[in-house]
């Protein structure tokens, strides 16, 4: 926080993201330490909602929106950077409703923060290039990983609509094994590749074993 209310750029908002997600990751913390302590369920489901909604998807929305278009700027031709300045405070809203319909156990309605959330990373994905990045392997690791995002909402919406609708089944785990697996694991895996490569002084190419 020091270095932040040191720092003389003129607009500093988008550090509050990451920021406030840390510091929701360090409450995270502390809730599981308590439930470790009083072993209440109530605290273990906090904690995997805070973890997941509070702390790592956030984050990640947040650094893709303001890395992938550098990227991709970077490595393909004629390339138009498209960061509309209200996307971004949209997605935290819908993320934000998420955790907050979860843990006050309205899980079944979480389309209604979840579809918009899906529709706005397809929009993200088609707009930043998805189908142009697969020519460059490491960039397009960024992009399909990112996509993951509209497809684990687009199921939490569909399984949320089966709920509310008394269907006699569900999609179990997919959207969670989407979000975390596709998404957060696909865009950790992504990122780490592209600066292990950099920081090693190596070229920024993605051989097989990296895929």
């Amino acid at each position: 926080m020091q270095v932040w209310r040191s720092s003389d750029r003129p607009d500093k908002r988008f550090a509050l993201v990451p920021f406030g997600c840390v510091t929701a990751g360090r409450a995270g913390v502390g809730v599981y330490t308590a439930w470790l302590i009083m072993q209440d369920p109530d605290l273990l489901v906090a904690t995997t909602a805070i973890g997941m909604w509070l702390y790592l998807v956030p984050l990640i929305v947040a650094i893709s929106y303001r890395m992938i278009p550098f990227f991709s700027s970077g490595a393909l031709s004629d390339y138009t950077i498209v960061k509309p300045g209200w996307t971004l405070p949209a997605a935290l809203i819908c993320v934000l409703a998420h955790f907050a319909l979860t843990l006050g156990g309205r899980a079944n309605w979480t389309v209604l923060p979840d579809l918009p959330l899906a529709l706005l990373a397809a929009w993200h994905a088609w707009r930043w290039g998805l189908v142009r990045s697969l020519r460059v392997p490491l960039l397009g690791m960024l992009h399909v990983s990112f996509a993951w995002l509209a497809v684990a909402m687009g199921l939490y919406s569909a399984q949320s609509l089966l709920r509310l609708t008394g269907a006699s089944f569900d999609l179990g785990l997919a959207p969670l094994h989407a979000l975390g697996i596709g998404f957060v694991t696909g865009m950790l895996v992504a990122m780490a590749s592209r600066v292990s490569l950099g920081h090693s002084g190596r070229a920024l190419v993605a051989d097989w074993a990296t895929l």
